[in-house]
């Protein structure tokens, strides 16, 4: 239910969702919830995320708590965020702080993510080097020229077919030369 009301156009009802995150007793609804929540991005639920971050009691929804609040911009778990995309033994948790961190342009998120480039997980090495090409650093082709060999056939297609400078048709000439 909570999935199909993502596909609704009108963001109608969001109170709605933040009730049920305060109400319902599943913890599966509730990490739903805060997924959608993350991708609708709603204003003045910034406190209510931070809030449920501090306060859950089960670790899946504090992660999906700490992403929904990244997607936000709001820094406040990128801490958190950080130390699990680069310690924790779970490679579905390290994806979802991947996932949070990876639309964050300030440099400092960069170290968790070019350190997921080493991950033992293929799905992380290539979500990692997609997030570094994202950013379109000056310096992100050169750590990324090691993984144009990589074992894993997906990662090699995720870094052939993004180019870092698709799109600058203002340094066309200096592409070419690159």
């Amino acid at each position: 239910v909570v999935r199909a009301l993502g596909r609704m156009p009108s963001p109608d009802y969001v109170p709605t969702l933040m009730d049920c995150l305060a109400k319902d007793s599943s913890e599966n609804v509730r990490i739903e919830i805060l997924k959608l929540l993350g991708e609708l991005k709603p204003e003045g639920i910034n406190e209510l995320l931070e809030r449920f971050f501090r306060e859950s009691s089960f670790e899946r929804e504090r992660l999906n708590a700490a992403v929904a609040l990244s997607k936000l911009g709001d820094s406040r778990c990128d801490d958190y965020l950080s130390q699990t995309l680069t310690e924790d033994p779970d490679w579905g948790r390290r994806l979802s702080a991947l996932i949070g961190l990876r639309d964050r342009r300030d440099k400092d998120f960069q170290v968790p993510i070019r350190a997921a480039l080493k991950d033992e997980h293929w799905l992380l090495r290539k979500q990692a080097a997609l997030a570094l090409l994202a950013a379109r650093e000056p310096d992100v082709l050169e750590s990324l020229k090691t993984y144009l060999g990589d074992e894993e056939d997906d990662i090699l297609q995720a870094v052939a077919e993004e180019s870092f400078f698709e799109g600058d048709e203002d340094d066309e000439d200096e592409d070419e030369d690159e």
